[in-house]
């Protein structure tokens, strides 16, 4: 599987609304790490952005910043997109 870069994992979530978990699986089947193993969940629904280690390297390169438009409570929640950055 070869991985999106950032310019391209724009291009593909600007503006979408989504479950947190399908995000989390887009990016699981684009190149990089599922943050659900690590129990943040809680944070990046607080924080409303998550980052992402690359598969290939395990750097973080990526940064999604969202909006909750649906919380349905706990870990379950549905978000829309915002940006996509470079992770620094």
């Amino acid at each position: 599987m070869e991985k999106l870069n950032v310019k391209e994992l724009r291009e593909e979530l600007m503006g979408e609304e989504m479950k947190y978990n399908q995000l989390d699986n887009f990016m699981m089947e684009n190149g990089y790490v599922s943050v659900e193993d690590e129990g943040a969940t809680e944070f990046i629904k607080d924080d409303q952005n998550v980052v992402y280690k690359a598969e290939d390297t395990l750097e973080y390169e990526v940064q999604i910043f969202f909006n909750i438009i649906e919380d349905e409570g706990g870990e379950l929640f549905t978000l829309k997109v915002t940006d996509v950055q470079k992770f620094f």
